[in-house]
């Protein structure tokens, strides 16, 4: 991308355009790509994107396999984008205990209408702490969730969305919880973006 001129050595967007890097991989507009987002400032976001440009094809050449935590039915045209065969393991559990942090705090408010489904009956939705939608793409997801028929508990991080004009999260949906906690509990909601809850 920085050699096809859609963006520069810092990460920032010189020309916004869609992008595929597959046939069978959705497009998405050039500001959507993670590495855009790099850093708190350009110059961290460049150190960070010359490290990977750098490191990357070192790591590569020592490995045997790449081990992602996904499965082929869903990913096999992006785990064919990687340099090497990889071996695809996921999804994993999540351990009963865990070292990592989180941006931000647990939010529990959830968890009453949560236990009020029932078991395996709850769709969840959280796509990390780097995705960001347009609101015509949040609101074509909240609607296609609801037409599931399914409770769903869609997490939501406060700068998810360019908000002006969506109203997929002002509140639940016809009995649906599409919640705006901080951050879901994680030892009851770790998983893949999209699963159906079996046991909450």
């Amino acid at each position: 991308m920085i050699q096809d001129g859609i963006i520069d050595e810092t990460g920032n967007v010189k020309r916004n355009e869609r992008i595929q890097l597959r046939s069978k991989m959705p497009s998405i507009d050039a500001t959507e790509v993670p590495w855009t987002r790099l850093g708190k400032s350009p110059e961290s976001r460049k150190a960070a994107i010359q490290s990977v440009l750098e490191n990357n094809p070192k790591f590569i050449s020592l490995a045997e396999t790449i081990v992602c935590n996904t499965f082929l039915e869903i990913e096999s045209e992006a785990l064919a984008l990687l340099p090497i065969p990889p071996l695809a393991v996921g999804p994993l559990e999540a351990p009963s205990t865990s070292a990592g942090g989180h941006f931000w705090a647990e939010d529990e408010t959830c968890l009453p209408w949560l236990d009020a489904q029932a078991p395996g009956s709850v769709i969840y939705v959280a796509f990390g702490s780097l995705t960001v939608f347009d609101a015509e793409r949040l609101q074509e997801l909240a609607d296609g969730l609801e037409l599931t028929g399914r409770p769903f508990l869609w997490v939501v991080r406060p700068n998810f969305a360019r908000w002006r004009g969506c109203t997929a999260t002002r509140g639940s949906r016809r009995g649906r919880r599409p919640c705006r906690p901080r951050h879901a509990p994680a030892s009851r909601m770790e998983g893949p973006r999209i699963r159906i809850c079996s046991n909450l």
